[in-house]
């Protein structure tokens, strides 16, 4: 499944790859936020700005619960942010 989910995301079908990795491996896995975050990056590309903000708003939320404050996919999220 995991391998699957890589290839949605490839594909750049990060929506068809985020609900299988959270099927899989939950909501907080951190695959599974990084698919997110790959989707909020979809969202901007396509102009949809207000749904990116707000899933990389969770994905920070996540993230500094499973992964601190100070880890990188932690700080990259918070750039991205700030660069909105």
């Amino acid at each position: 499944m995991g391998n699957l989910a890589t290839s949605y995301s490839d594909l750049g079908e990060h929506q068809k790859a985020k609900e299988l990795r959270k099927q899989v491996l939950g909501d907080n896995h951190p695959d599974t936020l990084h698919t997110m975050s790959n989707l909020a990056i979809s969202y901007s590309d396509l102009g949809e700005y207000q749904k990116a903000e707000e899933l990389r708003v969770l994905v920070l939320e996540k993230q500094k619960q499973v992964l601190g404050d100070n880890h990188p996919d932690t700080l990259k999220i918070k750039k991205m942010l700030d660069s909105m």
